[in-house]
């Protein structure tokens, strides 16, 4: 052996026994690094199913509120044709069913507008955000 193979063996063996920040050899870190990457994503993805059930129930409210809206709206248009055919009569039973119909077009507009503000503005927000602190966290960490 010549004195350039033992200064490599020497660089080898210094490279191996690096140690980092924390005082931890090189391979440990990777390993520790690698095991807190995949612990992120794992709570990314925990907390983007937590995030979209709860989207979806806000949607899912949004479509009650739409269907009850739509079908009150019909009934209510429906005793309003049939107030107009009631007009036709001699008694008072078309003011009955012009009041009513005025009364499920009301309930309509109210479940429509409950379903209206129930729904999500800014879908997975939260998971957004979290993604890009993690994005630049990491940038920050590999220079």
């Amino acid at each position: 052996m010549d004195d350039r193979d033992n200064r490599l063996i020497r660089r080898a063996e210094e490279l191996s026994a690096h140690t980092g920040p924390g005082g931890l050899p090189t391979g440990q870190l990777i390993q520790q690094i690698s095991a807190d990457a995949k612990s992120l994503v794992q709570m990314e993805v925990e907390l983007a199913k937590a995030e979209a059930k709860v989207d979806f129930a806000a949607e899912l409210d949004l479509a009650k509120g739409a269907v009850v809206g739509a079908v009150c709206g019909i009934l209510g248009l429906n005793m309003l044709l049939i107030g107009m055919v009631f007009a036709l009569a001699p008694d008072l039973t078309w003011l009955v069913a012009l009041m009513v119909g005025i009364v499920l077009i009301a309930i309509a507009a109210g479940a429509a507008l409950f379903g209206w503000q129930r729904a999500e503005t800014d879908p997975m927000r939260t998971t957004r955000t979290t993604l890009m602190e993690d994005v630049e966290w990491a940038k920050r960490q590999i220079r």
